[in-house]
């Protein structure tokens, strides 16, 4: 497998290279084929959510206990999840970010596709407001994850 460093190689425009190794594989990740994982695993989760929203109103909520607020927050909590391991082990922010909105993605779409009423009013809102909540959930995540890697790596040597 390339590594995102190596991939990185070719950029030689006064300086751009030494950049572009640093900041690469805090963008993308260290390793593609953990990065694919971590999308992939987003649209998983994108699909689940979405995809447990419909059940949940077509089942009619008969014998279940579960109300739409509650999949969502347990999906965004999974997302959360999800995100600080995906930066943990490789460093992605796009892959964290990915995988912290996937589920409001989710939910939301779900909500559009079905023309129920959405929280932001409108469609093109509501994805928005989805995008604005990964971001404000995927950014400490990543934080958190890379932080404690590094700290690990730290305190074992």
């Amino acid at each position: 497998m390339e590594s995102t460093r190596e991939s990185c190689r070719g950029l030689t425009y006064r300086g751009v290279e030494a950049t572009a190794m640093r900041v690469a594989p805090l963008l993308v990740g260290r390793d593609r084929g953990l990065t694919g994982w971590s999308l992939g695993g987003a649209l998983l989760l994108c699909l689940v959510s979405a995809g447990g929203f419909v059940l949940l109103l077509r089942g009619g909520r008969a014998g279940m206990p579960v109300s739409p607020r509650t999949l969502l927050v347990s999906a965004v909590v999974v997302g959360v999840l999800a995100a600080t391991l995906s930066a943990y082990a490789n460093d992605g922010f796009v892959s964290a970010l990915s995988l912290a909105s996937a589920p409001s993605f989710g939910y939301l779409s779900a909500l559009a596709v079905l023309s129920l009423p959405t929280p932001a009013g409108g469609v093109l809102a509501s994805l928005g407001s989805a995008a604005g909540f990964g971001v404000a959930l995927g950014t400490p995540a990543f934080i958190v994850g890379t932080l404690a890697r590094r700290l690990e790596r730290r305190f074992r040597r």
